[in-house]
C-alpha cells in the first residue's frame, strides 16, 4: 500500500493521512500545494507514486472526474477513495462509481473534536438513497441520537448526533465556557468523568442501522472543508456602511458545489456593489468565508414571529452582478469562449469581458475547473497561475491567444533514454567544470560535503547496503570522465562498490572527539577526486557514541548539485529503512539517467526552441551592459580568480520573518524581495540604474529530472532597470517580471548564451555579470526513521577552502536559510577586497532590507539617507 498527505497540517485530517500510515508501516507520498492545485499534476503524482488510498472532500473528487473522465485508467492502483469533510452526494457517489469501477468510496463522518473521524459508510454502485448515509461508528467511538432532554430518539425520527469515544478531545484551549456547553456529561455510562460531544448535527437512524444526516441546529456550516459559522460572516458584512442587514446562506444549485449567498438590505441613500464589498471583506476573512454571491433586497422575508425566514429567501438570479467594470460584450472568439465558460460555471447568462473571476465568486478549485474546460474546449495548456495573474475574460483570452500563436499546446518535449550506441555526452556545465580540472588538476576545488548526523540504533552494514543499492539506482555516481579524441564522455561502470570506514571516537574526549572529527571531515572534502577513476565520491563513517554517528560524504561537483543533496539523502532513509524492515527497496524505477539529460541537453541546443530561447536573451542583453565598478581596495584583475574569502551575517528573526511576510504580501519569492534589496544596494555603491546580476536556477522544470542525482544548476542573468526613482515596492515588482521571465527561458544553458554573445557582439563572460546572488533553501528537515533517525547538516563552508575557489565574479552574495533565520555570506576576490569593506558591505545590505520592510513606499533616492 501506498498513501498520500497533502492536507495542511493546521487541519485536523492531516493527522490521519499522514500518522495513521505511517503507524502501519504505510509509506506516505507528500503531495505539494502546487501539484493540488493542478488536477493533471495531481493525478500524473498519484499515479506515478502508484498510491492506493486517499482521503480527500467531495468537491476535489468532482474537479477530478470532471478533468479527467479516464481517472480509473489513469489510476489503477488507486483502489480505496475516503471522502469527508463535507457532504458526498448521490450523484457524485454514482459517478464515481460509473468512472471507478471496481474501487471503493467510503464516506466518513467527523469533526475535529473527535479526531476527525466518527463514523463511516460504504457507497454501493446500485445504492438508492437520496441522502447517501454516514453510516456506523469506527472501533473505539459510540454514537448516539438524543433528543433536547438527552433521551435516545426511535428509528426514523431527528435528533441531534452526540459522540463519544477514545477518539474525544479534551475541550477547547482556554475556552471553558464553551468547553461546558459542547462536552457534557456522559448519561450511558458509569465510567467516573465520562462526556459526550455535541456536533450540533442533525440526525437519524436508517432501518439498516445507518445513521443519515439532515442539518446543522445551528448555522455552521462546510464549505470546501472547512468549518464556517454564518452568522459571524453576516456580522462582518454588517460592519460595511452600505450594507444595513446581512443573512449569509449556503446554496447547492449543483451537487457538491456548496457556496455561500448573501442577502442584503442595503442603508439608505447607499448601493453596495460587489467589488467593493469583496475589497472589503478580503482583509478579514478567509477565501472560504468570502460569500460567492451578493443579493440585494428591499426588505428581508420574516416569519410570523418576526425572525428571518430563511428558507423564503430567493434563490440567486441567472444575472451578471453589479460589478464596477461596465458590461462589454465579447469581442472575439477567445472571449466568446473563455466568457461562455465563466458564464456556465458561475450559473449566470452573460459575463463581460473586463469581469474580474474573483468579483463573480472564483475560487481555487472553480479555477482549475476553469483551465480544464480551457484546454477541453480550444486544445490549449493555459497554467493556473495565468488565471490568478490574468483574471479577466479579456486578460486571459489574451494568455490563450499567445499559447495558441507560439504553437504551445502545454506539452514540453520530453526526456526520454537516449540511443544505446552513442558515447554519453558531457552536460555544458559539466563540460565547463572538466575544463577547469584540465587547467588546475589535483585540487578539491569541486567537492562537495554531504554531512548527515544519525541518532538511534545505527546498523551499518544496512547503511552500506543502501548506499551501494543508490549508487545501482543513479547511472551517475557510477560514471568516470574519459577523454575520447580529446573530447571528453561520461563512462558508466555496469557496477560499483563502495565501502564505507568506520572511525571509532566514542571513547575519545571533549573537546579532542570534535576537533578530530572536524579535521577528519576537511581532509576527506580537501583531498581531490579523480575524474577518471568512478565512483566520484567517497563515504566514512564516525562513531560518536553507542547511538550517535556522523556520516561524512564527498562528491564531485560533476554529478551533484544542492538539489541532489536533498533527493540522495531522501532516498537513502528510504533504503535503509526498507532493507531494515522488509529487506527490500521501496523505490519506484527511474525513467531517466542523468546520462540522458545530458545527451538530451545537447540535441536541445539545435532544436528551434533553443533558437527562440536565444532570442530571448539577446533581447535582454541587446542593450550594451554597463560594467559594474563597485569601489574595491586593490585594482581589478582579469578572468578566474584563485584567491577567495568568505565573510557571513545572521539576520535577526524578527527581520527574517518580516522578508517572508512581506513577500507574501506582494506575491513574489522571499529571492526576488532579497534580489531587489540586493541590486538597491548596488545602485548606492555605484550609481547605476541599469544592473545585472547573476543567480543559480535549479533547473529541475520537468518532472523527469526531479528525483535524478546530477548537476542540472544552470546560471540566469537577471537584468532589471531601477531608473525613474521606484519604490521599494515597484522594484520587488520589476525584479519579479524579470526573475519569473527568465525562469521560464531557462532551458538554454549559459555555457550557450555566453558563446552565443561572444561570436556576435565579442562580449567577453566576465563582462555580462560582475556580481552574483544566490538563496539556498534550507536542508530538508530530520527524516525519523523505525529506529533511526537521520539529520542532514546544512553545508559547512568552513570545511571548504573558500581560499581557493574559481571564480570570476568579484563576489557572491549567499543567503541560506536556516530554520527561522536568515544566513547571509559573501564570497569574494580577496585580492579586490579588504576584510572590512565586506563587513561592511554585509551591514550595509542589512539595513536595505530594514530600509524596505519600513518604508516600502519610499523612493529609491532615500536610500543614500538610511545607510551608515
Amino acid at each position: 500500500d501506498v498513501a498520500c498527505q497533502k492536507t495542511a497540517m493546521s487541519f485536523a485530517d492531516a493527522v490521519q493521512e499522514l500518522l495513521a500510515p505511517l503507524l502501519h508501516g504505510t509509506p506516505v507520498v507528500i503531495v505539494p500545494d502546487e501539484a493540488l492545485r493542478d488536477p493533471a499534476q495531481f493525478v500524473h503524482m498519484l499515479a506515478q507514486h502508484r498510491v492506493t488510498h486517499v482521503l480527500m472532500v467531495p468537491s476535489l473528487l468532482r474537479v477530478l472526474m470532471d478533468t479527467h473522465a479516464d481517472l480509473g485508467r489513469r489510476l489503477p492502483d488507486l483502489t480505496l477513495w475516503f471522502a469527508g469533510g463535507e457532504a458526498l452526494s448521490h450523484e457524485l457517489v454514482q459517478r464515481f462509481h460509473k468512472i471507478m469501477p471496481g474501487c471503493r468510496l467510503i464516506n466518513l463522518y467527523g469533526a475535529t473534536e473527535n479526531a476527525a473521524d466518527v463514523t463511516w459508510y460504504e457507497t454501493m454502485p446500485c445504492g438508492e438513497q437520496i441522502r447517501v448515509p454516514i453510516g456506523r461508528p469506527i472501533d473505539n467511538m459510540q454514537v448516539y441520537v438524543l433528543d433536547a432532554g438527552q433521551q435516545l430518539m426511535p428509528v426514523g425520527q431527528a435528533g441531534e448526533l452526540h459522540a463519544a469515544g477514545i477518539g474525544l478531545a479534551q475541550g477547547y484551549l482556554n475556552r471553558p465556557s464553551e468547553t461546558v456547553e459542547r462536552f457534557v456529561p456522559h448519561p450511558f455510562s458509569a465510567a467516573p468523568g465520562a462526556r459526550l460531544y455535541k456536533t450540533g448535527d442533525v440526525v437519524r437512524y436508517r432501518p439498516d442501522g445507518n445513521l443519515e444526516y439532515l442539518s446543522r441546529l445551528d448555522q455552521q456550516v462546510q464549505i470546501r472543508g472547512h468549518r464556517i459559522e454564518l452568522g459571524e460572516v453576516e456580522s462582518v458584512l454588517e460592519q460595511h456602511p452600505a450594507v444595513q442587514r446581512a443573512v449569509v446562506v449556503v446554496s447547492e444549485e449543483e451537487p457538491g458545489d456548496a457556496r455561500l449567498v448573501a442577502h442584503l438590505v442595503s442603508s439608505p441613500g447607499l448601493v453596495p456593489r460587489v467589488s467593493a464589498l469583496r475589497h472589503f471583506l478580503q482583509p478579514i476573512l478567509p477565501d472560504e468565508m468570502r460569500p460567492s454571491v451578493f443579493v440585494t433586497l428591499d426588505t428581508l422575508p420574516l416569519t410570523p414571529t418576526g425572525k428571518v425566514d430563511r428558507l423564503a429567501l430567493p434563490a440567486p438570479a441567472r444575472v451578471r452582478p453589479e460589478l464596477e467594470a461596465a458590461f462589454l460584450a465579447p469581442r472575439n472568439a477567445a472571449e466568446e469562449v473563455v466568457a461562455g465558460i465563466w458564464a456556465n460555471l458561475f450559473g449566470i447568462d452573460e459575463v463581460g469581458v473586463h469581469d474580474h473571476f474573483f468579483d463573480l465568486g472564483g475560487h481555487s478549485l472553480l479555477a482549475i475547473r476553469v483551465i480544464s474546460r480551457l484546454r477541453d474546449a480550444l486544445g490549449v495548456a493555459v497554467p493556473l497561475q495565468a488565471l490568478f495573474d490574468a483574471p479577466t475574460v479579456a486578460a486571459l483570452s489574451r494568455e490563450v491567444e499567445a499559447a495558441q500563436l507560439a504553437g504551445d499546446d502545454g506539452a514540453v518535449q520530453p526526456i526520454v533514454p537516449m540511443p544505446p550506441d552513442r558515447d554519453i555526452p558531457l552536460s555544458m556545465l559539466q563540460e565547463q567544470f572538466w575544463n577547469i580540472e584540465q587547467m588546475i588538476p589535483g585540487t578539491g576545488l569541486f567537492n562537495i560535503p554531504l554531512t548527515m548526523h544519525l541518532t538511534g540504533a545505527l546498523d551499518v552494514a544496512a547503511l552500506e547496503q543502501s548506499f551501494n543499492r543508490l549508487m545501482q539506482r543513479h547511472d551517475v555516481l557510477r560514471t568516470a570522465i574519459e577523454s575520447v579524441g580529446g573530447k571528453p564522455v561520461q563512462r558508466v561502470a555496469p557496477s560499483l562498490h563502495l565501502t564505507i570506514e568506520v572511525t571509532d571516537l566514542h571513547q575519545w574526549p571533549e573537546p579532542e572527539r570534535s576537533d578530530y572529527a572536524y579535521r577528519l571531515a576537511r581532509s576527506q572534502v580537501l583531498s581531490p577526486i579523480d575524474l577518471r577513476q568512478a565512483p566520484l565520491l567517497r563515504a566514512g563513517l564516525l562513531r560518536l557514541g553507542d547511538r550517535e554517528h556522523l556520516l561524512i560524504a564527498t562528491l564531485h561537483h560533476m554529478v551533484m548539485d544542492r538539489w541532489s543533496l536533498g533527493v540522495l539523502a531522501n532516498e537513502l532513509a528510504i533504503l535503509y529503512d526498507g532493507f531494515r524492515t522488509s529487506g527490500a527497496s521501496l523505490l519506484p524505477a527511474l525513467a531517466i539517467q542523468y546520462g540522458d539529460f545530458a545527451y538530451w541537453q545537447r540535441q536541445w541546443c539545435h532544436s528551434r526552441a533553443r533558437d527562440e530561447q536565444l532570442t530571448y536573451w539577446r533581447e535582454q542583453l541587446h542593450e550594451p551592459l554597463s560594467i559594474l565598478n563597485l569601489p574595491t581596495d586593490r585594482p581589478r584583475g582579469e578572468g578566474l580568480s584563485f584567491h577567495s574569502a568568505r565573510a557571513s551575517r545572521r539576520l535577526p528573526v524578527k527581520l527574517s520573518k518580516a522578508l517572508t511576510h512581506l513577500s507574501r504580501q506582494l506575491n513574489c519569492t522571499l529571492l526576488m524581495t532579497l534580489l531587489t534589496a540586493f541590486k538597491m544596494l548596488l545602485y548606492s555603491y555605484t550609481g547605476l540604474h541599469d544592473l545585472c546580476v547573476s543567480t543559480l536556477a535549479a533547473n529541475r522544470n520537468r518532472q523527469e529530472t526531479e528525483a535524478l542525482l546530477g548537476l542540472f544548476t544552470n546560471t540566469l542573468l537577471l537584468r532589471t532597470n531601477l531608473s525613474g526613482d521606484p519604490t521599494c515596492r515597484e522594484m520587488i515588482h520589476r525584479v519579479r517580471a524579470t526573475t519569473l521571465a527568465a525562469y521560464a527561458h531557462q532551458d538554454l544553458p549559459f555555457q550557450e548564451l555566453a558563446q552565443a554573445l561572444v561570436h556576435e557582439r565579442g562580449i567577453d563572460r566576465e563582462a555580462l555579470s560582475q556580481v552574483m546572488f544566490v538563496l539556498q533553501p534550507s536542508m530538508p528537515p530530520p527524516l525519523k526513521l523505525s529506529d533511526l533517525t537521520l539529520e542532514v547538516l546544512e553545508m559547512n563552508l568552513d570545511l571548504m577552502d573558500v581560499g581557493l575557489m574559481a571564480t570570476s565574479f568579484d563576489l557572491i552574495l549567499l543567503v541560506r536559510d536556516v530554520g527561522s533565520e536568515l544566513d547571509v555570506s559573501c564570497i569574494y576576490k580577496s585580492a579586490l577586497f579588504d576584510d572590512t569593506t565586506i563587513d561592511r558591505l554585509l551591514v550595509h545590505f542589512q539595513s536595505v532590507l530594514e530600509h524596505i520592510i519600513s518604508q516600502p513606499e519610499h523612493p529609491l533616492s532615500t536610500l543614500r539617507l538610511t545607510l551608515p
